[in-house]
């Protein structure tokens, strides 16, 4: 089975692994329909890669809304003409390696995510009868899918309430900005001499504030977020480095290819464990 010709949907597909998986499945020569919110830049996007195999619908992402896209996608792949094996469509969804080994500070992401993870065995063998695969794929952390130092993309923060351990300083700094530039809201926490104080004061808006905390008072996770993409690759076993989004692509691709994958979480992350 090859990806040319297929029409696709990806979820999330204006930024970071999602827009990598547009950009080569039509380069693969696929259609790509990307789905993502109304105020994303999808329908940039879809405009400045300049084909008429890409448009944008806009949608909301999360748990939930990654069920229904399955519920709705089932419906129409159940339409499609069967393959000889009676091959209809396939689905890819996007866990994290968060719901299998998470680290400190993870719960709500392993929680959020487990819910992908779970749903792909029972959704295999409820919609393998009508000739649908569904598989998940459970990127690392180590993947440079942001702007900000290779750290997690903040696309989604709109309206969240988020406490940065370290935030007056360099990453820490550079995640309140950007945190505050996609409409969250942003508490500096850091020590009592730094210079969080006098930051929540020159950016200049109430959605910042600046709270006072002794070293022992911030959890270790925000000290592994701060230390970035160094940290990372520090503990990958080989290869020494970040991931890179078409490395993503590459394996939606090989799912979506390959008829035999199918009811299975497949990480993707080098082999990088937290301990």
């Amino acid at each position: 089975m090859s990806v040319q010709g297929l029409t696709t949907l990806v979820a999330g597909g204006s930024t970071g692994l999602g827009r990598a998986t547009v950009e080569r499945l039509l380069n693969q020569g696929a259609k790509a329909v990307i789905c993502d919110k109304a105020n994303s830049p999808g329908e940039q996007l879809a405009k400045q890669l300049g084909t008429e195999n890409c448009l944008f619908v806009p949608a909301d992402e999360n748990t939930l809304g990654t069920f229904n896209l399955t519920r709705l996608s089932a419906a129409v792949m159940g339409r499609n003409t069967p393959a000889e094996d009676g091959h209809r469509g396939v689905m890819v969804m996007t866990s994290t390696t968060s719901t299998m080994d998470g680290y400190e500070g993870q719960a709500a992401i392993a929680a959020s995510m487990g819910g992908v993870s779970a749903m792909t065995l029972p959704l295999c063998r409820e919609l393998g009868r009508i000739g649908i695969r569904v598989c998940t794929l459970a990127p690392g952390l180590g993947f440079a899918s942001s702007a900000v130092g290779g750290l997690p993309s903040y696309d989604l923060c709109l309206g969240l309430t988020t406490l940065v351990a370290g935030g007056s300083t360099g990453l820490g700094r550079a995640t309140v900005e950007r945190l505050l530039n996609q409409g969250a809201k942003a508490v500096i926490c850091d020590k009592p001499n730094s210079p969080g104080e006098q930051l929540a004061k020159q950016l200049g808006t109430e959605d910042c504030l600046f709270v006072p905390a002794d070293d022992s008072l911030i959890s270790p996770s925000w000290t592994f977020y701060r230390e970035g993409p160094k940290f990372y690759i520090s503990e990958v076993p080989c290869p020494k480095r970040l991931g890179h989004p078409d490395e993503f692509a590459h394996a939606v691709q090989f799912v979506l290819e390959n008829s035999m994958m199918n009811g299975t979480v497949m990480r993707i992350d080098a082999a990088l464990r937290l301990q």
